[in-house]
Parts: C-alpha cells; structure tokens; sequence
C-alpha cells in the first residue's frame, strides 16, 4: 500500500516538475501612439479658413515570447486624420506612410519603406491608412540590449496652402 503511494507521489512529482520545464509561447502586441493637432489654412472665395483636426499616429509589432526571448512576427504602421471643427472638410487629404525605424543600442538595424495593405473600414468623416511589414529577424529585448522603434507618416493635402506635414511616434 505505502509503495503505491510511494509510486504515484514519485509520478506525480516527475510530471509536476516535467511540464514546469515547457518553455511557455505567448503571442502579444506592443505599440505608441501619438496625438497631434493640424491647423490647415484653407482659400475659399478669397477668404481664409483655418481648420483642425486630429492626427494620430500608431507604430507597433506582434510578437511572441519564448524563454525571455522575443522575436517580431510583423509591424505595423497606421495614419488617422480625425475630423475636427468642421464636420465636412472642404479640401481631400491623404495618408502616406514614409517609413519605420529599428535600433538596436542607437543604432540603425532595420528600416522599412513598403507595406502591404490590409483592407480598412472607412469613415466619410475620417481618413485612415493602415500598413503591415512581416519580418521574424529580429530578437528583441535582450538583457544588455536597448530597442527603439519608430513611425512616420505624412499628411498631404494638396488644396491648403500649408499642403503637408511629417508626424512620428516613438515606441520604446
């Protein structure tokens, strides 16, 4: 009786410490954003409009963690030009995305100018652009290592005299 016992604590034990051993996989996403207020200087019949909006600006990546190591899966980079005192602009705008940087330690790694496009759901009073990038190169936050990543976007309105401007974001 006292071996059986004996034998299922020892089963027991082994099983218990066996599965502590399996390396644990988590998938997550990490991201910034950052809110900016536009003023676009608008000409309609010789008179002067300032309008504002909202741009915000996301840059991030998924990823998965394995034994403290993380390694990116893809990234994105996304564009929203929010309405803001005006309910329908009188001028067409667009969402371009320039870029996003690596760096490892100060360092440029990785910089990345092509996206592909994922279908959006669009808003008559917004207008969004979203980008996706796939690379499984880089392992990420490693105990000496410091990482950086950054977004940026540019929003082109041609009809305003101010016509674009450049916004970033920083995910640390």
């Amino acid at each position: 009786m006292k071996t059986k016992i004996k034998n299922k604590l020892i089963i027991f034990l082994i099983l218990f410490l066996t599965i502590g051993y399996i390396p644990l996989v988590k998938a997550s996403t990490d991201y910034a954003e950052q809110r900016y207020l536009q003023k676009w200087f608008y000409n309609e019949g010789n008179v002067l409009f300032s309008i504002y909006q909202t741009i915000i600006v996301s840059v991030g990546y998924d990823y998965l963690l394995s034994n403290n190591i993380i390694t990116t899966e893809s990234g994105f980079l996304s564009g929203t030009a929010v309405d803001g005192n005006v309910s329908n602009f009188p001028f067409e705008e667009y969402i371009l995305l320039i870029e996003v940087n690596w760096y490892k330690n100060g360092s440029l790694v990785q910089h990345i100018t092509s996206f592909d496009y994922p279908p959006i759901i669009y808003d008559p009073d917004n207008v969004a652009c979203l980008g996706k990038y796939y690379s499984s190169t880089l392992n990420l936050k490693t105990n000496y290592d410091t990482w950086k990543q950054t977004g940026t976007i540019e929003v082109y309105a041609p009809e305003t005299l101010n016509i674009y401007n450049y916004y970033s974001v920083t995910n640390y």
